[in-house]
């Protein structure tokens, strides 16, 4: 069981497949950033720790009961809520609300981009998605979009989100653009060899939550 929750009612949401299962191995690091059984360039290991961020949030728990060989189900617990409907906690507050502006999202992985991209779209943005840095250039000359703001991976298969960064830039010289990353050493490393355009360019971490999608992608736009 990950998380902890108070007593009370709680409402629950169960899932589960016939798949290989999962070894205790496995299990034990199930929710860790980027931790993935994937090939090489297949996943980014984020959708389970993104979930367990967001049910976190909601001060929920996740179970996870899996046998090897025969498929797993997993268990979210979130306290149950007999008030009145309140304002979403998807939107941010009204200082944070977009106004129209283009993003131009780019993330690999699809459960994040869609994720992401919901988020934004709810909370004002025009947003437009892509897979990765080359389909985000061609998204650019096909459709003329004029992006506002770039929200992109920093680690993705072909194209990262460095050299996507600077080819875009090229495009708009007055763009700017926020980059998720796990900031590992090496992430650090990278970006601080990088020389991305000076000022324009902020970060948030993986795994993010609604709010500091929200809020950084605000912030970046209202940068000098």
């Amino acid at each position: 069981m990950k998380g902890s929750g108070s007593p009370g009612e709680y409402v629950v949401l169960s899932v589960s497949d016939t798949g290989s299962g999962m070894s205790e191995e496995v299990k034990n690091k199930l929710f860790e950033p980027f931790f993935t059984t994937k090939e090489r360039g297949k996943g980014t290991g984020l959708g389970l720790s993104i979930v367990y961020a967001v049910v976190r949030q909601y001060n929920g728990i996740i179970k996870v009961d899996s046998v090897y060989g025969y498929g797993s189900t997993f268990e979210i617990y979130l306290p149950a809520c007999n008030e009145d409907p309140k304002p979403s906690v998807e939107s941010g507050g009204e200082e944070d609300k977009g106004g129209g502006e283009v993003v131009l999202l780019v993330e690999d992985d699809e459960g994040v981009r869609n994720f992401a991209r919901e988020v934004l779209t709810e909370n004002g943005y025009r947003v437009y998605a892509a897979s990765g840095g080359e389909e985000a250039l061609g998204v650019i000359r096909s459709e003329g979009v004029k992006p506002k703001l770039l929200f992109t991976d920093l680690v993705m298969p072909g194209m990262n989100g460095l050299t996507l960064t600077k080819k875009v830039a090229t495009l708009f010289p007055e763009i700017r653009v926020l980059i998720a990353s796990g900031y590992s050493e090496y992430d650090k490393e990278e970006i601080g060899e990088a020389k991305l355009p000076e000022g324009r360019v902020h970060f948030v971490s993986k795994p993010y939550t609604l709010q500091e999608i929200v809020q950084r992608v605000r912030a970046a736009l209202a940068s000098p």
